[in-house]
Protein backbone atom coordinates (compact mmCIF):
# COMPACT_ATOMS: atom_id res chain seq x y z
CA UNK A 1 0.00 0.00 0.00
CA UNK A 2 1.42 3.34 -1.03
CA UNK A 3 0.53 6.24 1.26
CA UNK A 4 1.39 9.79 0.27
CA UNK A 5 1.56 12.40 3.01
CA UNK A 6 1.85 16.11 2.40
CA UNK A 7 3.31 18.14 5.22
CA UNK A 8 2.09 21.65 5.84
CA UNK A 9 4.22 23.88 8.03
CA UNK A 10 2.45 26.89 9.55
CA UNK A 11 4.92 29.64 10.38
CA UNK A 12 5.03 31.51 13.64
CA UNK A 13 3.55 34.93 13.06
CA UNK A 14 4.73 37.76 15.26
CA UNK A 15 3.90 41.41 15.68
CA UNK A 16 7.06 43.48 15.28
CA UNK A 17 5.85 47.00 14.54
CA UNK A 18 8.58 49.15 13.02
CA UNK A 19 8.53 52.96 13.25
CA UNK A 20 6.63 54.89 10.56
CA UNK A 21 9.96 56.15 9.19
CA UNK A 22 10.60 52.53 8.16
CA UNK A 23 7.11 51.39 7.20
CA UNK A 24 5.82 54.43 5.29
CA UNK A 25 8.43 54.20 2.49
CA UNK A 26 7.74 50.44 2.21
CA UNK A 27 3.97 51.01 2.08
CA UNK A 28 4.48 53.60 -0.65
CA UNK A 29 6.83 51.38 -2.67
CA UNK A 30 4.68 48.21 -2.62
CA UNK A 31 2.50 49.21 -5.57
CA UNK A 32 2.61 46.18 -7.88
CA UNK A 33 -0.56 44.18 -7.25
CA UNK A 34 0.01 40.46 -7.61
CA UNK A 35 -3.16 39.10 -6.03
CA UNK A 36 -6.73 40.42 -6.27
CA UNK A 37 -10.00 38.94 -5.06
CA UNK A 38 -12.65 41.62 -5.67
CA UNK A 39 -15.51 39.63 -4.12
CA UNK A 40 -14.15 37.63 -1.17
CA UNK A 41 -16.93 35.79 0.64
CA UNK A 42 -17.13 35.80 4.44
CA UNK A 43 -15.76 32.66 6.11
CA UNK A 44 -14.14 31.41 2.88
CA UNK A 45 -10.41 30.73 2.62
CA UNK A 46 -8.21 32.52 0.06
CA UNK A 47 -4.64 31.28 -0.51
CA UNK A 48 -1.92 32.82 -2.67
CA UNK A 49 1.86 32.68 -2.90
CA UNK A 50 4.04 35.21 -1.11
CA UNK A 51 5.73 37.58 -3.59
CA UNK A 52 9.28 36.72 -4.62
CA UNK A 53 11.89 38.96 -6.22
CA UNK A 54 15.41 37.82 -7.13
CA UNK A 55 14.82 34.56 -5.27
CA UNK A 56 13.87 36.19 -1.95
CA UNK A 57 10.51 36.78 -0.30
CA UNK A 58 9.79 40.52 -0.36
CA UNK A 59 7.66 42.79 1.81
CA UNK A 60 3.99 42.34 1.06
CA UNK A 61 1.31 44.96 1.60
CA UNK A 62 -1.88 43.06 2.32
CA UNK A 63 -5.16 44.94 1.91
CA UNK A 64 -8.37 43.40 3.23
CA UNK A 65 -11.27 45.78 2.75
CA UNK A 66 -9.83 49.12 3.85
CA UNK A 67 -7.31 47.57 6.26
CA UNK A 68 -3.68 47.67 5.10
CA UNK A 69 -0.80 45.89 6.76
CA UNK A 70 2.81 45.25 5.87
CA UNK A 71 4.06 41.66 6.16
CA UNK A 72 7.68 40.56 6.24
CA UNK A 73 9.23 37.10 6.00
CA UNK A 74 12.21 36.70 8.31
CA UNK A 75 14.38 34.01 6.78
CA UNK A 76 16.83 34.06 9.71
CA UNK A 77 14.28 32.56 12.11
CA UNK A 78 11.65 31.43 9.57
CA UNK A 79 8.89 33.64 10.95
CA UNK A 80 6.36 35.92 9.35
CA UNK A 81 5.93 39.32 10.95
CA UNK A 82 3.40 42.10 10.97
CA UNK A 83 5.90 44.86 10.36
CA UNK A 84 3.38 47.68 10.52
CA UNK A 85 0.28 49.20 9.04
CA UNK A 86 -0.25 51.46 6.04
CA UNK A 87 -2.53 54.43 5.70
CA UNK A 88 -4.82 55.03 8.66
CA UNK A 89 -5.08 51.38 9.75
CA UNK A 90 -5.05 50.97 13.54
CA UNK A 91 -2.19 48.64 14.54
CA UNK A 92 -3.78 48.01 17.95
CA UNK A 93 -6.66 46.12 16.26
CA UNK A 94 -4.22 43.28 15.42
CA UNK A 95 -3.35 40.34 17.67
CA UNK A 96 -1.71 36.94 17.28
CA UNK A 97 -3.21 33.71 18.59
CA UNK A 98 -2.02 30.20 17.70
CA UNK A 99 0.17 31.27 14.74
CA UNK A 100 -2.72 33.34 13.36
CA UNK A 101 -2.72 37.10 12.86
CA UNK A 102 -6.18 38.43 13.71
CA UNK A 103 -7.71 41.81 12.96
CA UNK A 104 -10.93 42.97 14.58
CA UNK A 105 -12.40 46.46 14.75
CA UNK A 106 -15.88 47.95 14.37
CA UNK A 107 -17.45 44.63 13.33
CA UNK A 108 -14.88 43.95 10.59
CA UNK A 109 -12.47 41.06 11.06
CA UNK A 110 -10.16 38.67 9.26
CA UNK A 111 -7.40 36.15 9.97
CA UNK A 112 -4.05 35.56 8.26
CA UNK A 113 -1.71 32.56 8.37
CA UNK A 114 1.55 32.01 6.53
CA UNK A 115 2.60 28.48 5.59
CA UNK A 116 4.34 26.27 3.12
CA UNK A 117 3.81 22.73 1.96
CA UNK A 118 6.67 20.34 1.28
CA UNK A 119 8.72 21.62 -1.65
CA UNK A 120 6.43 24.59 -2.31
CA UNK A 121 6.82 28.35 -1.98
CA UNK A 122 5.64 30.27 1.04
CA UNK A 123 1.91 31.06 0.95
CA UNK A 124 -0.47 33.49 2.60
CA UNK A 125 -3.92 32.36 3.72
CA UNK A 126 -6.61 34.95 4.38
CA UNK A 127 -9.91 34.14 6.07
CA UNK A 128 -12.22 37.17 5.95
CA UNK A 129 -15.11 37.17 8.41
CA UNK A 130 -17.05 39.67 6.26
CA UNK A 131 -17.71 39.93 2.53
CA UNK A 132 -14.88 42.14 1.29
CA UNK A 133 -12.00 42.52 -1.14
CA UNK A 134 -8.47 41.11 -0.78
CA UNK A 135 -5.38 42.47 -2.52
CA UNK A 136 -1.65 41.87 -2.14
CA UNK A 137 1.08 44.17 -3.40
CA UNK A 138 4.83 43.73 -3.70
Amino acid sequence: MNVFALYIIILDLIIAIAPPSTTEPLCNSTTTRYYHQPAAVADSVYIFSWAVSSGAYVHTRLVVGGVQCLLEYRASDQKAALMGTCGSTDASAFSVQDKTLKYQKNGFSFEVQCFYEEDSPLKIKVLPRNNTTIEAFR
